[in-house]
């Protein structure tokens, strides 16, 4: 269950696009929604959400306690992209993929959360800059459009931070987001990654948005594809287990 503001505009906003995108998805990889309730106490207006119970805890906590290896990233970013990839099917952005916003279930699978800032792209490209620092992609940053390949660029940068163990540049957000708009991210990317994990984060963190892959193409992806990546899930069953 999630407690929420919900007394000014942008709140009500936020609140609102998040309640009326988990109540139209039904996905795996997706939290699941069963009902919102508002509560007033005379002074304040807060909103509840209920959604499925998480206890495996977000990833950006997991990254914290756990160095994942090589197939254990490529698993995250093949159920993230899943789950990306139905909202793209539906014609919706997330614009907040992170870390903390990826939780993991008993069993290891991958739920993403956080639907406040979803935007419906069906009308064509939006505008703005929204999300967090760390992960906003180029063309937010640099004042324009933005659709789809926007989340794939937070993936990647979050399977940059699984690699590195920190966010880009952190604790420099301002650094990040600077070299984030003025020549990228590939340069971050560890020697100690794998041929197929390093040609993957390329095409994640191409800087021109149009030329950066789709869910559906990175999903068919080598370093996704392997043997060893779908079986790894009973290792994070046993690293769930002991939170």
């Amino acid at each position: 269950m999630k407690k929420v503001k919900h007394s000014s505009k942008l709140d009500l906003t936020h609140n609102f696009v998040e309640v009326a995108t988990l109540s139209s998805c039904d996905h795996p990889n997706i939290v699941k929604f069963y009902e919102a309730f508002t509560e007033n106490d005379g002074k304040k207006t807060d909103l509840w959400i209920t959604m499925e119970y998480l206890n495996g805890g977000t990833l950006k906590e997991a990254a914290v306690e756990y160095r994942f290896k090589d197939k254990h990233i490529a698993y995250f970013a093949r159920e993230i992209l899943k789950g990306v990839q139905y909202l793209h099917k539906k014609q919706l952005i997330h614009r907040d993929l992170k870390p903390s916003n990826i939780m993991l279930d008993i069993s290891g699978t991958v739920k993403i959360i956080d639907f406040g800032l979803v935007a419906d792209v069906s009308g064509g490209s939006r505008s703005g800059c929204v999300g967090t620092a760390y992960y906003i992609p180029p063309e937010m940053i640099n004042k324009k459009p933005h659709s789809y390949p926007s989340d794939i660029w937070s993936i990647g940068v979050t399977l940059l931070e699984l690699l590195l163990g920190y966010p880009p540049y952190h604790p420099d957000a301002l650094l990040c987001m600077y070299c984030t708009a003025t020549q990228g991210l590939i340069g971050l990317i560890p020697p100690t990654a794998s041929e197929e994990a390093t040609a993957f984060l390329k095409k994640c963190l191409e800087f021109k948005a149009a030329n950066r892959a789709s869910a559906e193409v990175l999903l068919n992806e080598e370093w996704l594809c392997q043997e060893e990546v779908s079986e790894c899930i009973s290792e994070l069953n046993l690293f769930t287990h002991k939170k």
